[in-house]
């Protein structure tokens, strides 16, 4: 499993302050918005004793961030928009991404992320190939993501293969190929929102 999924619970000495400076910087930012529920801070919260503790983690030769989303803060509340749920991260430096739960207040039980596989077809990583684009009857990319962006919004179509629950302070890393989804959005402001930090890492 250690090659697919990472889980270290208390994984930070400050959490509070970590979220504290996050709503510092976008009350005072314009907040951008993307394919996913939430806002985000405009940079990262991550220092080279993180890179440290990820190379450790993952006993890669080397880490280093792979997207410019990568230790940044997002908050996610219910009523906000989004274009994919279930989905890959796309970026083909990334070799792991991940989460690390940062609400201290959050509803008991609730998932974290969860993993899952496509009933119809068996889709459970996204393919990379043009072998692996015409299994299922597509041509590149781009197919692959009108697929999600239709079927992946439907839970229904899915059988859910793993789901991490939501813990404070937790990281979970994992494959950025395989297909996934955030748990439910929660909260009535950004303070008690679901708040995560996104994490993406390659060599």
């Amino acid at each position: 499993m250690r090659d697919r999924y990472i889980i270290v619970d208390d994984i930070y000495s400050d959490p509070d302050g970590l979220v504290q400076a996050a709503l510092e910087s976008i009350k005072q930012a314009e907040l951008p918005r993307g394919n996913y529920a939430g806002v985000m801070t405009t940079h990262p919260f991550l220092g080279e004793q993180h890179r440290a503790l990820f190379q450790q983690l993952t006993m890669e030769p080397s880490i280093n961030s792979s997207t410019n989303a990568n230790g940044k803060i997002r908050f996610t509340l219910p009523e906000d928009p989004f274009k994919f749920h279930i989905h890959y991260d796309v970026d083909m430096s990334t070799k792991w991404a991940g989460v690390v739960y940062l609400s201290k207040e959050h509803p008991p039980g609730i998932e974290g992320t969860s993993f899952w596989k496509h009933k119809r077809t068996g889709l459970e990583i996204a393919p990379n190939t043009i072998e692996g684009f015409e299994q299922y009857g597509w041509k590149d990319f781009n197919d692959l993501r009108l697929f999600l962006e239709d079927e992946g919004l439907d839970e229904s179509l899915w059988e859910k293969t793993l789901s991490v629950p939501y813990k404070y302070n937790r990281l979970i890393l994992f494959r950025p190929w395989m297909l996934h989804s955030p748990g439910p959005a929660f909260g009535g402001t950004l303070e008690n929102s679901r708040i995560i930090q996104t994490l993406f890492l390659g060599n």
